[in-house]
């Protein structure tokens, strides 16, 4: 497996693939390699991950999700999208609460896709 950070999110909700195209956009270094969590059987050693609403990034063994994933991603984008960054100084638990809230309602704000944007 590539060292890049990887990051796994919903291939099926419009928001979740707006947040992928914007990354892709704004990832000029192809920081990132992007996988829709949908394909996760693919990845034997990432295949007990939590089914949760939420984008995962993993990096160096470590896995992040909700808020701290939104933040970490941001954080390795150019200027000037990490200084999104910045809202780690609202308390995890907010940051988190907000997140789930969104994530939660994201398919009828955004609605739903028949099919993922990427196939891998």
């Amino acid at each position: 497996m590539e060292n890049k950070p990887l990051i796994l999110y919903d291939g099926y909700c419009n928001l979740c693939n707006r947040f992928i195209i914007f990354i892709r956009k704004a990832d000029k270094k192809k920081k990132f390699r992007l996988i829709p969590a949908g394909q996760i059987a693919k990845i034997s050693d990432l295949s007990e991950l939590p089914d949760t609403d939420s984008v995962f990034l993993i990096e160096k063994g470590e896995i992040f999700t909700k808020s701290d994933a939104v933040l970490k991603i941001l954080k390795k984008l150019p200027f000037p999208w990490y200084l999104g960054y910045i809202f780690k100084i609202i308390p995890k638990k907010l940051r988190d609460a907000i997140y789930l809230w969104v994530a939660k309602n994201r398919y009828r704000w955004f609605g739903r896709k028949n099919s993922c944007i990427l196939q891998g």
